[in-house]
């Protein structure tokens, strides 16, 4: 066992060394060359079948190389067609302000007349036009020219909006969160339209770069709560995040407690009112639950239908839950320590109706209660894991077979 394990925590090194050692090297750079760009940029991708390259040609007067990458499944065909192809191949021969394109003028004049989109960025960096192009954007090259357009061509297939299954109220919004961070956004500012609310956005991950934005409203809450997460989510060094539970425990207290320590949700309008309570909320691209800090205790048994309700009502059903959550707590503990101990607290009539029910069960009070306890655990995980039709049928049949 000891000899297998070696090698792979040598592996596990050598690929960590590896990494430091690429991060240390100096930020490559675009050579100006188109050719050896578009090589280099088709190297570093491992000629992936998903990424197009195109090569063409623009200028009347002077033949001008250009090229252009992008992801094929993470952007709008059509924005690439209309707004930078259609500009570059169809204008590009007319003559504008009496200056013709030229080799020399290229890249500005492209700038400035032939492209018609409105986000766009110059960067001569190649590891910044990589993680563009594999974020949705396309990145226009020219001969000749050390830098690079980045266009924003994002777009790709979206959930669109609907209501939370976990957290449905019978009177209030419709709208949840969906996995796509623009979206999420979106519904946040349509429903706090204030200038205090700020965003900032942190890349995480080494390699799946995951955008992670902090939301808070500038003139409510306490800034130390803000730098304490800001410095929390700088240090999160990691290789990929997938769901925002994977920033939850990474920046969490105490990893070992098994209680969560910041709240969730899929509901904006619950991440608005507890922005306007001085909290903050994260929001992770690729996943439907935000992240709610700092969260205490008593937070946990609030529902976003409370606020909706009359406060006397909302009150008694916090209250109800409260109740709820030390009933399931302590009636096993009950039942074992009156059962077993002190049978003589019970009264006579329900003494003689637990000792009749139980005359033909083989197992002691604290064994029933715990089997019992891990077959409703079971049954639950199968409802929930299995098929709908088996799961539904499991959960009835194993609901029978214990209440038997």
């Amino acid at each position: 066992m000891t000899q297998t394990k070696k090698p792979i925590r040598a592996r596990e090194l050598a690929s960590q060394r590896k990494r430091e050692e690429v991060l240390k090297e100096p930020p490559q750079e675009l050579t100006g060359d188109l050719k050896a760009d578009m090589a280099l940029i088709k190297k570093l991708v491992h000629y992936s079948s998903d990424i197009v390259f195109r090569e063409f040609a623009l200028g009347t007067e002077e033949r001008v190389e250009a090229g252009l990458i992008y992801a094929d499944a993470l952007v709008n065909k059509q924005v690439i067609d209309q707004d930078i192809m259609q500009g570059l191949m169809h204008w590009a021969g007319l003559v504008r302000a009496g200056q013709p394109l030229t080799r020399s003028n290229a890249f500005q004049y492209i700038e400035e007349y032939l492209l018609t989109i409105g986000e766009i960025k110059i960067t001569g960096q190649v590891e910044e036009i990589l993680g563009g192009i594999l974020s949705g954007d396309t990145a226009l090259l020219i001969d000749g020219s050390p830098q690079a357009y980045l266009t924003n061509t994002r777009s790709w297939a979206m959930r669109t909006p609907t209501e939370p299954n976990v957290e449905a109220v019978i009177r209030g919004p419709r709208e949840g969160f969906t996995e796509t961070l623009i979206v999420n956004l979106g519904l946040v500012r349509r429903r706090l339209k204030d200038p205090d609310l700020k965003v900032e956005t942190f890349e995480i991950g080494k390699r799946t770069k995951t955008s992670v934005s902090l939301l808070y409203v500038v003139d409510i809450i306490n800034s130390r709560i803000v730098t304490e997460l800001r410095r929390r989510l700088k240090n999160i060094s990691i290789d990929g995040i997938v769901d925002s539970s994977y920033v939850e425990q990474l920046i969490e207290d105490s990893t070992a407690s098994p209680f969560p320590q910041i709240h969730s949700t899929e509901r904006p309008d619950k991440v608005v009112a507890n922005l306007l309570e001085g909290r903050a909320a994260i929001i992770v691209d690729g996943s439907p639950f935000a992240l709610i800090a700092p969260a205490v205790w008593a937070q946990f048994f609030h529902s976003p239908e409370d606020y909706y309700e009359r406060s006397q009502i909302g009150t008694f059903v916090r209250i109800i839950r409260l109740l709820s959550m030390f009933f399931s707590l302590t009636l096993p503990a009950i039942y074992i320590a009156f059962t077993s101990f002190h049978p003589e607290m019970l009264p006579i009539p329900l003494a003689l109706a637990i000792s009749g029910a139980r005359s033909g069960v083989p197992f002691s009070p604290f064994l029933e209660t715990l089997v019992m306890e891990i077959m409703v655990e079971i049954l639950r995980e199968a409802s929930v894991r299995l098929p709908g039709p088996i799961g539904q049928t499991i959960g009835i049949i194993g609901g029978l077979i214990l209440g038997d």
